[in-house]
């Protein structure tokens, strides 16, 4: 039996509700280039990695542990001083599908994604479910539910490559910044998109079970993530030092497209005097930051135990009540059986 077709039964229990602390949503660079502090790719991409954790753990689930669901959407844009505007999202993917497991319906976000057939709850509407990708106009769509999670931890869920840094000024920075986005307005109430790839609202949405009571809680996000570069800092530490001198020297005017980690930081392909005037105006000058910003906490009213059953017209996305039955039945072991 899926574990979506629980619903009814979890309804049953809905007056047991425990208080329950936030959920947290937070994104760090995830590059696996060697040498650039996490935050780029071999191809010299920027790669965004989001991470959501559950606040708590209850051991007396069967086995122990909570399920959270998500529903988020991500806008990206960049500013290159000096030169076009426009990194683009090339890629993104559940990079976690041992914990972020299931593909849940949620509400539409931006208006193009596909509704792949599940239905929202209190609707009977098609909805959109698991990771897709608008690479025109730079956005995500994720609605996904987690197996049981047993500590606090942030677990990794999307992985979100954009472009390269570039810029063609020493000085300024080159920035690209993932903005939360979401289905819902400021009261929680669940609003439609505009226009296509436009969001419909200014909250992402996360919801939260506790297993001892089959109580789902939803909590409401918004923010924005920057990935800052300036000319001159191959390894992205926030310095411009002698080791970001001797990278770019081993590589000037050598054969092959280069990337900004050695030395390209207009983003052609190779490094010359350009890339080279860049660094010194920037060489020993103040550290900046290279990562800014954050997702955060925004209560709607009714925020806390039970606030996902009801009140203030808001409905209980993104798979809140599929998971309300999961501590009903046998404990919530039943959590991973989602696909019978």
């Amino acid at each position: 039996m899926s574990w979506k077709s629980l619903v009814t039964a979890g309804l049953l229990c809905v007056l047991a509700a425990p208080v329950m602390a936030a959920p947290s949503l937070s994104a760090v660079g995830g590059g696996t280039q060697a040498n650039t502090s996490g935050l780029l790719d071999p191809n010299g991409n920027w790669v965004f990695q989001v991470r959501a954790a559950q606040s708590f753990t209850d051991p007396t689930g069967t086995p122990p542990g909570n399920p959270m669901a998500v529903e988020l959407g991500f806008q990206q844009a960049s500013v290159r001083p000096g030169s076009a505007a426009g990194s683009i999202v090339a890629n993104a993917t559940n990079n976690n599908t041992a914990v972020f497991d299931t593909n849940n319906p949620g509400r539409p976000i931006f208006g193009w994604e596909a509704l792949t057939g599940g239905v929202c709850a209190g609707t009977a509407n098609s909805c959109p479910e698991g990771v897709q990708t608008d690479l025109a106009r730079n956005q995500v769509f994720a609605a996904l539910g987690s197996a049981l999670i047993t500590n606090t931890n942030p677990q990794n869920m999307l992985r979100i490559e954009v472009a390269r840094p570039a810029t063609n000024a020493a000085g300024s920075l080159s920035t690209t910044t993932l903005t939360l986005a979401g289905a819902y307005n400021a009261s929680g109430t669940s609003v439609a998109p505009p226009s296509v790839g436009t969001p419909g609202g200014t909250r992402a949405r996360i919801a939260a079970l506790a297993s001892t009571s089959a109580d789902a809680t939803n909590y409401h996000y918004q923010g924005a993530v920057t990935l800052n570069a300036k000319a001159g800092d191959t390894n992205l530490d926030g310095t411009i030092s002698f080791g970001d001198y001797s990278t770019l020297l081993g590589n000037y005017n050598a054969a092959g497209t280069k990337q900004w980690y050695q030395g390209d930081f207009n983003g052609d392909g190779t490094v010359s005097f350009g890339d080279y005037s860049m660094l010194l105006g920037n060489y020993n000058t103040t550290p900046y930051s290279v990562i800014t910003g954050g997702f955060n906490l925004v209560a709607p009213p009714g925020a806390g135990s039970g606030s996902g059953l009801g009140g203030s017209a808001s409905v209980p996305e993104p798979a809140s009540v599929a998971l309300i039955g999961l501590a009903v039945v046998g404990g919530l072991g039943m959590a991973r059986r989602k696909r019978a």
